[in-house]
């Protein structure tokens, strides 16, 4: 709602190694929305974590989609899809140059597949991901954009 102000409170810490991660809610209009989102490396052994922040009220998780520095992004999203039960689980973010378009949309077809409505789907420039491999993030041209919002 236009006017009403952003506000956080911490609700706890998942340790993993030994790194904290900070868990946070959003309120947008106190009492008529609220969500609670992780954004996490996609890392083989993540659908541990994300069992714990299911348990602990997230109702989202978005991996990083960076080939050279973590595991591979749709394997990770099928793990956690198999071992949670209402978490929705999405790519933050999928570069389109690093996949062509159909090996993405069977990848996050087959998700939705497993866990119907949980899966969602980003998709972003690579900045990272692009950079590790020694290129620059690309371009989104607005047609992509536009034809990406059409697909959902």
């Amino acid at each position: 709602m236009v006017g009403s102000p952003r506000r956080s409170r911490v609700i706890g810490f998942v340790p993993r190694h030994q790194l904290k991660i900070e868990l946070k809610t959003h309120d947008f209009e106190p009492g008529l929305f609220r969500f609670a989102a992780l954004n996490f490396p996609a890392r083989i052994d993540s659908w541990k974590d994300m069992t714990v922040a299911e348990d602990l009220g997230f109702t989202s998780v978005w991996f990083y989609d960076s080939q050279m520095l973590y595991s591979d992004i749709y394997a990770t999203m099928t793990l956690v899809a198999e071992h949670t039960k209402c978490i929705r689980i999405g790519t933050r973010i999928a570069v389109p140059s690093n996949r062509i378009a159909p090996v993405t949309t069977h990848s996050i077809a087959t998700i939705n597949q497993m866990v119907p409505g949980r899966a969602m789907l980003g998709i972003g420039t690579g900045f990272t991901g692009r950079n590790m491999m020694g290129l620059p993030p690309v371009r989104l041209a607005p047609r992509v954009s536009h034809r990406a919002r059409r697909c959902f």
